[in-house]
């Protein structure tokens, strides 16, 4: 009975560090992975979810390390703009965005490519 609960106890031992074994690597998976995405957003811990979300529906590759970051892929300059762009509707107040957009309708910038 006592080498049947050692064995017991034994497995189950090496089962638990083999499960922390696998956490440890996946961690270290995902921070490699977060070193590929080089380019740190600071925007505050709260938002960094949703912004990261809608980045990813946009296809702009992202992630949301454990370190509390959020580090995007820009590879050209319409993801960086639309990575701007995500950011500014999150975190700046909606009058303000509102306000920027009005501008935008309101300016007469001639289109090259409509030409």
């Amino acid at each position: 009975m006592d080498k049947s609960t050692s064995f017991t106890t034994s497995h189950i031992e090496s089962t638990d560090m083999r499960t922390a074994d696998m956490r440890t690597a996946d961690m270290r998976t995902a921070d490699m992975k977060a070193a590929e995405l080089g380019h740190i957003v600071s925007v505050a811990r709260v938002d960094r979810w949703s912004i990261n979300l809608r980045l990813q529906e946009l296809n702009i590759p992202c992630t949301c390390p454990a370190d509390g970051t959020l580090r995007v892929n820009v590879n050209h300059a319409v993801a960086l703009l639309l990575v701007n762009s995500v950011v500014r509707r999150v975190t700046l107040p909606r009058q303000t965005n509102v306000d920027w957009l009005e501008r935008c309708w309101g300016s007469h910038v001639a289109c090259s490519a409509a030409s």
